[in-house]
Formats: structure tokens, C-alpha cells, sequence
């Protein structure tokens, strides 16, 4: 049987609420400790790869496999693959009305959502510079974070 408190309360279970009250606070704030370790090792991570990638230029799409030789002071041979990639953010509306009765279809990809044709919108680069000088107004294009990968190897 229960002790009960003077206000009518079970002893036993406002113990209980205390101590999970208390271990869920201690592991909430071990939460927020870990993710902000998590962000701080992420940002660092993202650093040394800009690093890397800016110490070995390459295209500004696709990926170049780099080997790094044993050294005397270097037991592994090392192989570092960057991948490089660009973001494209257009303006489908402008693009489209730019190219209302074209010769071309606009390079433009119709779903649920309108996105730029990446693909089409480089086609018009290479086959209609005059065309693509229009949509190209609308177009903005930076380069996407390069993914770095190292292997190692004896």
C-alpha cells in the first residue's frame, strides 16, 4: 500500500515524477550539447572539404580522382575524389514568356512543380547563344558544395 501525502498525493509516484522530470532534463540537455557538437564537427568537416577541393581546381561539374603517392613520412597511399556540381535557380515565368512561340521548346520541365531543365537550359547555351542570352537574365547558376571522399590504402 501507498503512503499518501498530507495533500492526498501518492509519495511514491511524485517520486517517480521527480526522478523522470530530472533524467529527461539531464538527457535534453545532453541532446543539445551532442547536436551542437554535431553542428560544430559538420562545419568543420564542410571547411577542411572546401580546402581540399580549392588545393585540387577541377571542372565545375563532375569528379576527378586524385591519387596521393606513399611518402617516407606517409605510410598510405591516398586517394582523394572530389565531385564538383552547380545549383541552377530560374525564372520559369520569365523564361517561358520569353519563349512563347519558339522554335525550340523552352527548357523548361513541367510536373507538379515547374524546375529548370538543367539540362535544355545548357543545350541553349552551346546551340542558341542569342536565345540564351535572354533566358540566361533569368537564370542564376553557383556552384554547389563539392563532396570530397579519401580512401587510403597501404
Amino acid at each position: 500500500m501507498n503512503a499518501q501525502s498530507e495533500c492526498g498525493l501518492n509519495v511514491e509516484l511524485a517520486k517517480t515524477k521527480v526522478v523522470l522530470v530530472s533524467e529527461l532534463s539531464k538527457l535534453a540537455a545532453a541532446l543539445c550539447i551532442a547536436r551542437d557538437r554535431e553542428r560544430n564537427e559538420t562545419s568543420a568537416r564542410i571547411k577542411l572539404e572546401n580546402q581540399i577541393a580549392a588545393l585540387l581546381p577541377g571542372k565545375d561539374k563532375g569528379q576527378e580522382t586524385t591519387i596521393l603517392p606513399k611518402t617516407p613520412f606517409y605510410q598510405y597511399e591516398t586517394k582523394i575524389t572530389i565531385k564538383r556540381g552547380l545549383i541552377y535557380k530560374a525564372d520559369l515565368d520569365c523564361i517561358a514568356e520569353i519563349m512563347q512561340n519558339p522554335e525550340f521548346p523552352p527548357p523548361i520541365k513541367i510536373k507538379t512543380t515547374k524546375s529548370l531543365d538543367e539540362n535544355g537550359y545548357e543545350w541553349y547555351r552551346n546551340n542558341h547563344p542569342d536565345l540564351f542570352s535572354l533566358i540566361s537574365n533569368h537564370v542564376e547558376v553557383k556552384n554547389s558544395k563539392p563532396s570530397v571522399s579519401v580512401e587510403f590504402s597501404a
